[in-house]
């Protein structure tokens, strides 16, 4: 899972941002990833921003369309979960 993952994550993301990328794939909301990651809600907005600037995208459903159809691949082909990329974020 880690590495189809890794795979999805496009260069020049710092490791928070990555790990804000990750969880937005796996359909997880601001609160969930604020108390994962044990940052302030401005923290988020912050790394959002700038994730979606890097991007190029919008809004989360742009994220979902250029991402989360490899992401979910790969989860049906290996049975995997979601909550199991939300724990190996942590």
């Amino acid at each position: 899972m880690e590495e189809i993952v890794r795979q999805t994550i496009p260069d020049g993301l710092t490791r928070r941002e990555t790990e804000i990328f990750t969880l937005l794939l796996t359909d997880a909301d601001k609160n969930m990833i604020v108390d994962t990651l044990k940052i302030s809600s401005g923290t988020y907005n912050f790394h959002v921003t700038n994730l979606y600037r890097k991007l190029d995208i919008q809004s989360r459903p742009e994220l979902f369309a250029k991402y989360a159809g490899v992401l979910d691949r790969h989860i049906k082909a290996e049975g995997s979960e979601k909550k199991a990329v939300i724990k190996n974020v942590r």
